[in-house]
């Protein structure tokens, strides 16, 4: 999987620009402001329809213009060439295109160009809500499980009518039951799923059952299901009152986390941020492992200001791990990262690097 054209046109500060002979690894240095952010949104826009920074559509689109456009040119692990594109407008519309056919979902997007961001944000994934932490999880389910989707969206609309329904006043429990049966019946295959996938994920390196954050700590990490998966219709007659009190459902997958604790604490507690983001940057690069052993090949890796957080010694230990995995890689940092690029070189990896300034993009 290697995105081979990326044409970009009114997204924040690129007016225009069409990058062609895209390579293995391909480094973006300027400024801040300069827009080297702005080409990694236009690949998560291509794979997601969305940007990794914010929903909203407007702020990605350049004052002089009424609309974005993304185009890229993939090639395929069959060696097949894919065009995607993705166009914004400002009254928050939008048309995804997959080898010149619209799309009315982003699914085929998603499965076409898959991404693994790693950010600033991804300290997320440790010191923010079990939110970020199941999206990272059901990431990997989406793209590896093709049930995963339809699964999710039947307990989601059971979830919604039953929420409903205890905002009602006095709801019957009769009323209620008939969704909790719908309930804990797509709830059990998404605990089975996440399960799976979970101990697959920990087992990406084989004989580690813990996570080597680099320094003097390990990090151990659990899954809660979010709810009692033994008897979950149980657990749901018995907070029926409580949940018709608060007007939802307290248990349930939708409340599912992961636990990351080191030395009796919460990784966010004991560990440096240096120390957190390597131990995310592992399970992002596991995850890619994992997808790679189930489907063939890797996702696109994404690494926006990559010297944030890292020390010396930690850069390059991420650099070998991406020259590994063998996936296209797109990192951004403010300045020139030379002595990364001389580790890539040396791995024999295709290389280009370009300078960005007020959105314009130049090879080096």
């Amino acid at each position: 999987m290697q995105l081979q054209r990326l044409y970009i046109k009114g997204l924040r500060n690129i007016d225009e620009s069409d990058i062609r002979g895209l390579s293995s690894f391909n480094f973006f240095s300027g400024d801040n402001g300069s827009g080297k952010t702005s080409i990694l949104e236009a690949c998560s826009l291509l794979s997601t329809a969305r940007s990794f920074r914010s929903r909203a559509i407007k702020p990605l689109i350049n004052f002089d213009e009424t609309s974005c456009t993304v185009f890229g040119e993939v090639l395929t692990p069959q060696a097949s060439k894919r065009k995607l594109s993705c166009v914004k407008d400002n009254d928050e519309s939008g048309r995804y295109m997959v080898d010149g056919v619209r799309q009315s979902s982003v699914e085929q997007h998603a499965r076409s160009l898959p991404l693994v961001l790693i950010d600033p944000q991804v300290l997320s994934v440790v010191d923010g809500g079990p939110v970020f932490r199941r999206a990272f999880m059901d990431w990997g389910l989406f793209h590896v499980e093709q049930s995963f989707l339809s699964t999710w969206r039947r307990y989601n609309r059971a979830l919604k009518q039953r929420n409903a329904l205890l905002k009602t006043h006095a709801p019957s429990r009769d009323s209620v039951a008939l969704w909790d049966r719908e309930l804990v019946s797509a709830a059990l295959v998404i605990a089975d799923m996440r399960s799976a996938y979970f101990e697959q994920l920990l087992n990406a390196v084989p004989g580690i059952d813990s996570l080597d954050t680099g320094f003097n700590h390990k990090a151990s990490i659990q899954l809660s299901h979010g709810f009692e998966v033994s008897n979950y219709l149980e657990q749901l007659n018995d907070s029926f009152d409580k949940d018709c009190r608060a007007g939802f459902t307290h248990s349930g997958p939708h409340r599912a986390d992961i636990r990351m604790r080191s030395n009796r604490f919460g990784v966010d507690k004991i560990l440096s941020r240096g120390q957190q983001k390597m131990l995310v940057c592992d399970l992002k690069i596991r995850q890619a492992q994992l997808f790679n052993a189930q489907l063939g090949y890797p996702p696109i890796m994404l690494l926006d200001d990559i010297y944030s957080e890292l020390d010396r010694h930690n850069l390059r230990k991420l650099i070998g791990s991406l020259i590994s995995l063998g996936a296209q890689t797109f990192l951004t940092s403010i300045e020139s990262p030379t002595e990364l690029a001389e580790l890539v070189e040396k791995s024999g990896k295709e290389l280009r690097m370009f300078h960005v300034e007020r959105g314009k993009i130049e090879a080096i």
